[in-house]
């Protein structure tokens, strides 16, 4: 019976270990979860506190973006479309000025031309050549 008394003895020692751990992990356990409950009670009021505020002014910065980003391709397409008139009018102003004037600058290159032929006609009349006679080449005239 000394086995038995001896081995009844281990059992109550490991039962009693055993009971020892359960009630360290239930410990545990209670303040892992007293200890999540702050974390997130902590952190919601991080959110309520500071990132919900951050995030309102955030989200206002980038709706004006939004709107000023608007306004400025607008005034991009207006420009274009300004510059486009523009060059538009001015093509056809320079068309209209060429098809005037040219004419005209037509009319004075004709008219200086007639003047100078006839000028060098004049010209090469006092010098005598235009008196019919030719230089028909060779040394003989100098």
């Amino acid at each position: 019976m000394d086995e038995l008394g001896g081995i009844r003895v281990w059992i109550a020692i490991i039962a009693v270990a055993s009971v020892v751990q359960v009630l360290m992990l239930i410990g545990a356990a209670v303040v892992a979860a007293v200890a999540y409950k702050r974390a997130t009670d902590a952190l919601e009021v991080l959110r309520r506190t500071q990132i919900d505020p951050l995030m309102t002014r955030a989200h206002a910065a980038l709706d004006e973006v939004h709107v000023v980003l608007d306004r400025a391709k607008a005034a991009e397409v207006d420009v274009r479309q300004t510059i486009q008139r523009t060059t538009e009018r001015v093509k056809g102003t320079a068309n209209r000025m060429v098809s005037t004037v040219w004419p005209v600058v037509g009319l004075g290159r004709g008219v200086w031309a007639v003047f100078a032929a006839l000028s060098g006609r004049r010209a090469a009349m006092r010098r005598g050549i235009g008196s019919g006679v030719g230089y028909e080449g060779g040394m003989h005239h100098v």
